[in-house]
């Protein structure tokens, strides 16, 4: 097994390719790590949630760590990990044409993106909607590894 640095272009170019990664962040001095479903494009992580725990932490502290990977087989993967800034795409105001275009990006990444970032733990007595945003993480270093037979 060979296991090498890949170029930032090929880290970019799987980035692009993946709908489901694993955002970092750190909330009361706690690191916390949750999948989320993603859209990359132009140095920029595109993403949906409810208001909770990730969100929370982010609006706290906006240096976040995310991480893509495949993993074929123990010999042969590759693994993404990119450092960057959370930035909340507000629904009015100057962020409002970039949370449209993280709409549209998402919309055609697949169907129904919005779940399960739309849903959340709660019982059935509960009918109001809870609030959800659309925010984007900047890059702004990335760095990958893959292995080879």
């Amino acid at each position: 097994m060979i296991v090498s640095e890949m170029t930032a272009q090929e880290c970019r170019m799987h980035l692009a390719a993946s709908r489901v990664g694993r955002l970092a962040c750190v909330r009361d001095g706690m690191p916390y790590v949750v999948p989320i479903s993603f859209v990359y494009e132009d140095g920029h992580i595109y993403s949906f949630s409810l208001i909770g725990h990730k969100v929370w932490a982010m609006q706290g502290h906006p240096q976040v760590c995310f991480e893509v990977d495949e993993i074929r087989s123990p010999r042969s993967w590759w693994s993404v990990i990119a450092f960057g800034r959370y930035e909340e795409l507000s629904e009015a105001g100057p962020r409002q044409n970039e949370r449209d275009h993280a709409w549209s990006l998402l919309q055609k990444a697949r169907p129904n993106w919005w779940e399960p970032g739309s849903e959340t733990p709660h019982s059935e007595d509960n009918v109001a909607s809870p609030p959800h945003l659309f925010f984007r993480i900047n890059i702004e270093k990335i760095t990958g590894r893959r292995a080879l037979v």
